[in-house]
């Protein structure tokens, strides 16, 4: 019994490899756009139930229920001390100590110096223009 079902097995494996390879890919594209289409549909009759513009509905939804994130840097990682925002968990910077990073170089004088500085602000502009063609890999 056990080699008949091995046997059946092979030959349903061989038939569904052929007609696996009898489709041709214009026939699996047509099928999936007809998937993605029929969702399409189904999204957009939800949406157009009620009547409304996505942002309509969003403005009413911040009236009632939404209120503005406000995340704050006021935790540290007691195994890291790195600075956590208001939602992260200690696991997120170290994994509760079991991973650790080495500690950065010190500054170049030259960034020390606009770090400290307290106008900052005025500095930020010849500072983008400085690095802005490392972005495009300009040496």
């Amino acid at each position: 019994m056990r080699v008949n079902q091995k046997k059946w097995n092979t030959e349903y494996k061989r038939k569904y490899r052929m007609k696996k390879c009898t489709e041709s890919k214009h026939e699996v594209l047509i099928k999936q756009r007809q998937k993605n289409t029929a969702y399409k549909r189904q999204y957009r009759t939800r949406i157009n139930d009620v009547n409304e513009f996505w942002w309509d509905v969003l403005y009413a939804l911040g009236k009632e229920a939404l209120q503005p994130l406000t995340f704050m840097w006021n935790r540290k990682c007691p195994h890291c001390l790195s600075t956590l925002l208001t939602g992260e968990l200690a696991e997120f910077c170290c994994n509760r100590g079991k991973r650790s990073l080495p500690l950065l170089p010190p500054y170049p004088t030259n960034l020390d110096n606009i770090l400290i500085n307290t106008n900052i602000s005025l500095l930020s502009r010849k500072l983008n223009a400085l690095f802005s063609f490392t972005a495009i890999g300009v040496q």
